[in-house]
């Protein structure tokens, strides 16, 4: 007990003088103690807004909509002929109601609208909207409208541009507008019912088609070598305005003739001559040969011959195709014409006003073409693989058709041109294919495509028919489109 207290004694008299830290300094057994450190500060979290969600918006309690019940609507300044009703249809939930749209017109010094009655003021095109305001909203929808300006007979038999709409290389011959090259024609506006037209014939019997309208099928009629005639084009239409089209569907190629139409009174109307509306700004231009010609399109391949009846170029797929761009056209095709390999020479032919070696120079830049299909290859390549024509071959081939892109390039600086070949059997071989579009590079023209049509020899002569023309048209509408696509993207 007495060891214990002096021990304790001793502790607390060290601790009382505060000598512990020295002791420990001099080779004590106790550690340093560790440095205090303070926690950091805890700071609050930023105070965030929740999110604001807008309430869902309410489902109108009915749908509706408008649409006319046509595409446009056509005017002019003609007595009868100068008004018209609108009858847009408004629909609640699918159905027709008999609900009143209100209707304005874009551009008031074209027309006017009164109510429902749209008054044409002057020539133009314009826009009317139909409007319907329910539930909080509105819905509209619009229609073009033209108004056709009036034009005196006399304009119109002078062909003038202002009046009439020239389509092709069409010319003068003997004071005749003449239709010589495949798909060269006129197209003549009028307000009333009927359509006549004095046509001649020249060289041979021929036949010519006729769209009322803007429609795809036509009529054909067929022209006897003979002086001018009167000819009907259409009758018994309903009282209106109405579009009348008539293009060369024969060949140039002997025994079919030249359709002329005199320079005075070629036309005749029961009512009143309008001025046709301006062409596309689309510019189509195409060369080919039987194919893009026609031959046989309208026959089976029972008929070995080519005739006028089994022959029809408006059902080729070059007019086709423009037809359904509802481009302007310019067609120039013949029967056994290659790019130089032959008596019928494209080379030189594209700088003609028409099929003849004494025909006047055409400069073929007049036409602003876009695009430009190249439609020629088929006999040439023929002749280039055919043991019949020792003097040709694949190789003068390809320097010929490079020399053909050439001319094309110098002649439309900006057009997109389209190669298009396999439309029967020689331009579908591997090496014509080859041949093309080696020639195609050796240009170094980036602008140039190429297009493979579909091959057929069920028509007449062994040429493609109507129905895969059709095909190939469809073909190359949309290879244009997709062209056309890219060039307004650039």
């Amino acid at each position: 007990m007495t060891k214990f207290f002096k021990r304790t004694a001793l502790i607390a008299l060290v601790l009382s003088l505060g000598l512990l830290p020295a002791l420990a300094a001099c080779g004590g057994d106790k550690p340093d103690a560790p440095p205090v450190v303070e926690d950091p500060p805890v700071e609050d979290p930023p105070v965030v807004d929740p999110p604001v969600v807008d309430p869902p918006a309410e489902e109108p309690e009915h749908v509706y909509e408008i649409a006319f019940g046509q595409s446009e609507l056509v005017l002019a300044g003609l007595e009868g002929y100068a008004e018209a009703t609108l009858s847009a249809t408004v629909s609640c939930d699918g159905e027709a109601t008999q609900e009143s749209p209100v209707y304005t017109v874009r551009d008031e010094a074209v027309a006017k609208v009164e109510g429902s009655t749209v008054t044409a003021l002057q020539a133009g095109e314009t826009v009317i909207t139909a409007s319907y305001t329910a539930d909080g909203g509105t819905v509209s929808e619009d229609l073009p409208l033209y108004v056709f300006a009036e034009a005196t007979p006399d304009a119109v038999n002078a062909f003038g541009e202002e009046t009439v709409n020239l389509f092709g290389r069409t010319y003068f011959s003997a004071s005749k507008l003449t239709f010589d090259n495949v798909c060269t024609g006129i197209e003549v506006a009028f307000a009333g019912t009927s359509l006549t037209a004095k046509l001649s014939v020249s060289g041979g019997n021929s036949k010519v088609r006729v769209y009322v309208d803007g429609e795809s099928e036509g009529k054909t009629i067929t022209l006897t070598n003979t002086s001018a005639k009167e000819t009907t084009l259409c009758e018994g239409l309903e009282s209106g305005i109405h579009t009348v089209r008539l293009l060369k569907a024969s060949s140039p190629v002997s025994p079919f003739g030249k359709v002329q139409l005199p320079a005075e009174g070629a036309f005749a109307t029961d009512g009143t001559f309008l001025a046709a509306r301006e062409k596309s700004e689309l510019k189509i231009e195409v060369l080919g040969d039987s194919i893009t010609a026609g031959c046989g399109a309208n026959g089976t391949s029972s008929e070995s011959l080519q005739t006028l009846e089994n022959s029809d170029a408006t059902l080729s797929f070059a007019y086709l195709a423009a037809h359904a761009l509802g481009a302007d056209f310019s067609i120039m095709a013949l029967e056994g014409m290659a790019i130089r390999d032959t008596l019928t020479c494209g080379y030189d032919t594209y700088q003609k006003q028409f099929m003849s070696s004494s025909a006047p120079a055409y400069d073929a830049s007049s036409f602003d073409a876009d695009i430009v299909v190249l439609a020629l290859g088929e006999n040439d390549i023929w002749h280039a693989t055919s043991d019949q024509f020792p003097n040709y071959n694949l190789e003068k081939f390809r320097q010929d058709y490079a020399d053909m892109l050439r001319l094309m390039r110098e002649t439309h600086p900006s057009a997109m041109i389209v190669c298009v070949y396999g439309m029967m059997p020689a331009s579908a071989r591997t090496e014509g294919v080859q041949a093309i579009k080696d020639a195609i590079a050796d240009t170094g023209d980036e602008n140039i495509t190429t297009l493979q049509m579909r091959t057929n020899e069920k028509g007449a002569n062994f040429h493609p028919n109507a129905a895969t023309h059709k095909l190939n048209a469809d073909r190359l509408v949309k290879h244009i489109k997709q062209l056309l696509d890219q060039g307004e993207g650039a």
